[in-house]
Order: C-alpha cells, then sequence, then structure tokens
C-alpha cells in the first residue's frame, strides 16, 4: 500500500494501461447447436458486436444468424 502512489503512476505512463486493454478487439467466438437456447444467445453476443462463427447440425437454422453477421 505504501508504494501506491508510484503504482498508479505508472500505470498512467504504461501503455499496457486498462485504457489501451479497452480498446483491444474483442475475441472471435464460435457456436455450436442454434436451437432454442442458442438463437438467442447468439443474437446477443452479434448485438454485443462480437465476431461469431455459427454451426447446427441443420444449416437452415444458422440462416437468420449469418444474415445478422455471423459466419
Amino acid at each position: 500500500m505504501r508504494n501506491m502512489p508510484t503504482v498508479l503512476a505508472s500505470l498512467e505512463n504504461n501503455s499496457n494501461s486498462q485504457e489501451s486493454f479497452m480498446s483491444t478487439a474483442l475475441p472471435s467466438l464460435g457456436f455450436a447447436g442454434i436451437g432454442l437456447m442458442g438463437l438467442p444467445m447468439c443474437r446477443r453476443l452479434l448485438a454485443a458486436g462480437y465476431p461469431l462463427t455459427v454451426w447446427n447440425r441443420s444449416p437452415d437454422k444458422c440462416a437468420a444468424l449469418v444474415a445478422a453477421g455471423a459466419r
């Protein structure tokens, strides 16, 4: 705790600060199974801006998500 001012000062001058961390790109996600639960989860991930790859045993269930931006 005694070194807190030093730690805070180094964070302000460090390129690895929280601000630069928060500005990094979102991770790409994959989702298998677009059923009753999977579809709304995927829609929320896409709405939040996540790059999303989807797969379902019945490919037609992925069509709405692909139209919304999923791969």
